[in-house]
């Protein structure tokens, strides 16, 4: 299951401005996501989710009567942010991811990930 989940295609650029000298600010990580393929959802179960899915476990990961289930869908996302290098050492990651899967029977999932990295190299 992990590898279905983890599959797909990927298109990004990279584009980058010195500003002021001493900050540089990278566009890096920008893309877009298209995938067709598994999907994975864990929710309480419902007669209409158990018609379309193609698999279904307990998952008591989540709280008692949690089902997962397995769904062909689409998966539509854009990736946003920006790398802000302070100096030679620090570099700061600010973006924004939001995908949206489509699946049959209405069962359709919007997620949206702020993120925030630093990263010190020496």
């Amino acid at each position: 299951m992990t590898a279905d989940l983890l599959g797909g295609n990927m298109h990004g650029g990279e584009r980058g401005h010195d500003l002021a000298g001493e900050l540089q600010v990278v566009e890096s990580g920008n893309r877009e996501l298209l995938r067709h393929g598994d999907v994975i959802s864990t929710q309480s179960p419902e007669i209409y989710t158990y018609l379309n899915a193609r698999a279904a476990v307990a998952d008591p990961t989540f709280g008692p009567n949690q089902v997962a289930y397995r769904f062909f869908g689409t998966t539509y996302g854009l990736r946003l942010g920006i790398n802000l290098s302070l100096n030679a050492h620090n570099l700061l990651w600010l973006g924004l991811q939001r995908t949206e899967t489509h699946a049959p029977g209405g069962n359709d999932y919007t997620n949206s990930t702020p993120e925030l990295i630093w990263n010190y190299r020496y």
